[in-house]
Order: C-alpha cells, then structure tokens, then sequence
C-alpha cells in the first residue's frame, strides 16, 4: 500500500520557517517539487542548513591576527 503523504504548499513551508526566523548564506534545498518533502521534512532541512550556516559564520568571525610590519 502506498503512503499517503499530505500535499505541501510553498505557503505551508514559507509560513512555517518564517515562524522560525532565518537570515542565512545559504538557504538552497533541491528538490523537483516541493511536495516532495512532508512539512516536518522541510523543517528538519531548515534545522540543517541553521547548522551549516552557525558553522561558517562562526569561522568567519574568527579573528585574523596582524602581521608586525618591519621597517
């Protein structure tokens, strides 16, 4: 039997990770349609892609140290 799998709209998936915030690098999920994941799918692709980005920004604020200048 096949599983039957609630249609996702944009809107499910825009209004549900605009609850969450998101201000990010990346924020690319590949799929053909977007019923292809379920909602809590998107959400777990969200949680994922917040890691990612925490990540890089966080290697990104690491300061660099200044090279003396010798004269």
């Amino acid at each position: 039997m096949k599983e039957k799998r609630n249609h996702v709209t944009r809107k499910m998936v825009n209004d549900a990770l605009r609850a969450r915030g998101r201000d990010w690098l990346s924020s690319s999920v590949m799929v053909k349609r977007i019923s292809d994941l379920t909602l809590e799918q998107w959400l777990k692709e969200f949680d994922s892609l917040l890691d990612r980005d925490k990540k890089v920004r966080r290697q990104m604020a690491v300061p660099v140290k200044k090279q003396s200048k010798s004269r």
